[in-house]
């Protein structure tokens, strides 16, 4: 009985393969690499509908056909939405109080996401040992939560009044940024020290945030 080739890149499909619309198959490398770059969850049940073309061009790299593929599994235009955000490699944030700029990858939300899981670890091991460790684990766990960044504030003013740029909004943003401009007139202290000042009645930053801006603008 002849083996099974797998269709995308022509190898033996092996023992763990999943089906191909047609009576093809895919083996176990393409499959994960399929799912990887198609970014649907549920991919072992649905690829029998999936024609081994499709899968190459997606796998190519190839956006309209990716949609095509979404359509035909049946994503939600909400999954979609979700498949994007998660294959998007840079996020690009605008403040709407400060008018701060600032971007992060999706390595920066894993090195968050890694500290989140070490603090949890640490603290773990902190219940099982004693009063010494138990402190050393604590100080550990919290050094990790301390090197974690709110991406969903402003670093700037510390805002959560933020939205995500697009396309267009980041292009106007370059180039408003490489444009002459006319040397800005100085800002005194007293000035910035208002505008914190409002910011706090605004209840967008905390008694002790403001307190702590006062003093760095007054040089205590």
């Amino acid at each position: 009985m002849a083996k099974k080739m797998c269709a995308v890149c022509d190898k033996k499909a092996g023992l763990l393969n999943f089906p191909l619309a047609n009576d093809e198959k895919i083996c176990s490398n393409c499959f994960v690499a399929l799912k990887e770059a198609s970014g649907v969850s549920n991919l072992e049940q649905v690829t029998s509908i999936i024609p081994s073309v499709l899968a190459m061009q997606v796998l190519e790299g190839n956006f309209e056909k990716a949609q095509e593929l979404w359509d035909l599994v049946g994503v939600s235009p909400e999954g979609v939405e979700l498949i994007k955000r998660n294959q998007k490699s840079e996020f690009r944030n605008k403040c709407n109080v400060c008018g701060h700029i600032y971007c992060y990858t999706q390595e920066d939300l894993k090195r968050n996401s890694s500290r989140a899981g070490m603090a949890v670890l640490e603290s773990v091991g902190g219940l099982f040992s004693n009063s010494i460790t138990a402190s050393v684990s604590r100080n550990n766990a919290q050094s990790q939560l301390d090197g974690m960044i709110d991406y969903g504030k402003c670093p700037k003013c510390n805002s959560a009044d933020i939205h995500e740029l697009d396309d267009e909004e980041w292009e106007a943003s370059k180039i408003s940024n490489s444009s002459p401009q006319a040397s800005a007139p100085a800002v005194s202290s007293a000035d910035e020290i208002m505008k914190f000042k409002q910011l706090l009645d605004a209840g967008v930053i905390s008694q002790e945030e403001f307190d702590a801006k006062k003093k760095q603008l007054l040089g205590l």
